[in-house]
């Protein structure tokens, strides 16, 4: 079959700042924001949250009824389990339109739409590494990062290499969490994910011992053996506290990439927008989150996950 000529080829582009401003005057900006709140609400006020809308009658077109809720312990299982779905899905909004701003795109909204899974997936695994060159032919790798969050080209705006530098180094750390696509899969296929509080200890030697305690999200993935693959259960233990931070800063970042959009093509003026500074690097972010002791993490290693092999015959 001749190949078919791309969606692209001899687009009018006459119409592409009536699809920038369409775009932009409609872009759900605060939804990652919105939905963090709605969901740190009913995972700090659970009983009280359940007690208010206990027996609440709903209706909306045709649907109608009485909201039951029958467990709290249920209500927070399912909220940590929405809290890291909510997560990854601010952590890959994040990327794309992040993507599109980086290589000059001369409409958002193509070009988000365009972004193949292929193509997606080599951006993360350049981010990841710590690759921010030749996203476009103008500018250096500071200057892109610079441009895309904030849309300045200028050296004398107020954002230092340090601001700068800090931001690369989240960037970069949610690319490597987007390379493990596997628990952001068990969610969307058939919510194959589940909630739990778990534990681990294990003691190496008289000088090493690693434990682990808390919330987790527990899944079934295929690993790759060598001669085979083989079913394993992975055990990934939650820091809700890190989950936060993050679903807060690139919710914010998301906002801020789609206000500075309706001041480029709806000629809007930008409002209060909030930045991370210097100080809110990813070091000092881990202090703040760490369940455990700064003299303990070198006698205790932190556990991200476990995993177990399932049973096979010979």
């Amino acid at each position: 079959m001749k190949n078919k000529k791309s969606a692209n080829h001899k687009l009018a582009t006459e119409q592409l700042e009536g699809l920038n401003k369409h775009f932009y005057s409609n872009y759900p900006s605060e939804y990652f924001l919105n939905r963090f709140q709605e969901l740190v609400f009913k995972l700090s006020s659970s009983a009280e949250y359940a007690e208010f809308l206990n027996g609440k009658k709903f209706s909306y077109g045709e649907v109608s009824g009485t909201i039951e809720i029958a467990s709290v312990d249920k209500l927070q299982e399912y909220a940590k389990i929405e809290l890291e779905e909510l997560h990854i899905h601010c952590l890959e909004t994040f990327m794309r339109i992040f993507i599109s701003r980086a290589t000059l795109s001369s409409c958002d909204w193509i070009s988000i739409a365009d972004l193949s899974i292929i193509n997606y997936h080599k951006y993360i695994n350049k981010f990841s590494e710590n690759n921010f060159d030749d996203l476009n032919d103008q500018m250096d790798s500071v200057s892109v990062i610079k441009y895309a969050l904030t849309g300045s080209r200028s050296g004398s705006d107020g954002v230092s290499p340090e601001i700068i530098s800090v931001w690369r180094e989240w960037i970069v750390e949610a690319a490597k969490k987007l390379k493990d696509i596997k628990v952001y899969n068990a969610f969307k296929h058939g919510l194959a994910v589940h909630s739990n509080i778990s534990g681990i200890y294990v003691k190496i030697d008289e000088d090493l011992e690693i434990g682990e305690h808390g919330d987790v999200i527990e899944i079934i993935e295929k690993h790759d053996n060598g001669d085979r693959y083989i079913w394993q259960q992975r055990t990934e233990f939650l820091n809700c506290d890190r989950i936060c931070v993050e679903i807060y800063l690139f919710g914010n970042l998301i906002y801020n990439m789609i206000q500075i959009g309706k001041h480029i093509f709806l000629k809007k003026e930008i409002g209060d927008i909030w930045y991370p500074n210097e100080e809110f690097s990813i070091a000092e972010v881990s202090k703040l989150c760490s369940k455990k002791t700064e003299s303990s993490n070198d006698i205790f290693p932190s556990i991200s996950s476990v995993t177990m092999e399932l049973l096979y015959y010979k």
